[in-house]
């Protein structure tokens, strides 16, 4: 016959261990840093045009390179209190925390332009590590083409969530923001009408890698010699 107070605190030791392992089983698998879209292009190496020797050939090389960067999400709030997402790509509108001022916890969209030098790289290097000047670019080539916070998130920070598409230098992207995510700066923006309810602003900042790809290209003239052998010049 079974003893009711040795199975009552069988099952209150399975419980105490199934309460302690839960949230390890949970997070375990949550990962909040993502890279995209899709996974980082494969680095080609560099090639010649045309392959066989002529009198100008021209030796294409595949570069690529890193920026560490922070982009973000700019948001402030309406008459209402509630929080505009500023940006093109869309006018989401966050529900506002009032016991906070700041908003809930929310997933917005983002368009970022690329082109200016705090989001591009300084060096740009070939499969083969060799390291070449933006000189050598043809313009329409170069382009950021994936995105990357996985060695960056720490918790508490603004969540990336996608990476959705690079369209020429723009990144378009989805991030979590508010609730227990603080703001990187948060300030008051209507100072100047001190009758007015006070209405807020905040940035919302992530640490992240983008990468960028161009096509390095260096024409080589080769002369003939006398014997009209080929020589490079």
């Amino acid at each position: 016959m079974s003893n009711p107070q040795k199975n009552k605190k069988s099952f209150s030791i399975l419980l105490a261990i199934s309460l302690i392992l839960l949230p390890i089983l949970i997070y375990s698998n949550v990962v909040f840093a993502v890279g995209g879209p899709g996974s980082k292009p494969l680095l080609n190496p560099p090639h010649f045009e045309p392959a066989v020797p002529a009198k100008s050939q021209k030796k294409i090389s595949p570069v690529q390179g890193v920026a560490e960067t922070s982009p973000g999400t700019y948001i402030y709030q309406q008459d209402d209190l509630r929080w505009k997402v500023d940006g093109s790509c869309n006018g989401q509108l966050l529900d506002n925390n009032p016991s906070t001022n700041k908003p809930v916890s929310s997933v917005v969209c983002e368009i970022i332009d690329l082109d200016h030098p705090i989001y591009m790289p300084t060096k740009y290097q070939d499969s083969l590590n060799e390291v070449h000047p933006k000189s050598e670019f043809t313009d329409v080539s170069l382009r950021p083409i994936y995105m990357d916070n996985t060695r960056h998130y720490k918790p508490g920070t603004p969540i990336l969530v996608s990476v959705d598409s690079f369209i020429g230098r723009k990144a378009k992207f989805t991030i979590q923001i508010g609730g227990a995510i603080e703001p990187s700066d948060y300030r008051q923006y209507n100072l100047d009408h001190p009758k007015d309810h006070p209405k807020f602003e905040a940035d919302y900042l992530f640490h992240t890698d983008v990468y960028w790809v161009a096509l390095a290209e260096v024409t080589k003239e080769i002369n003939l010699t006398g014997g009209g052998t080929l020589t490079k010049g």
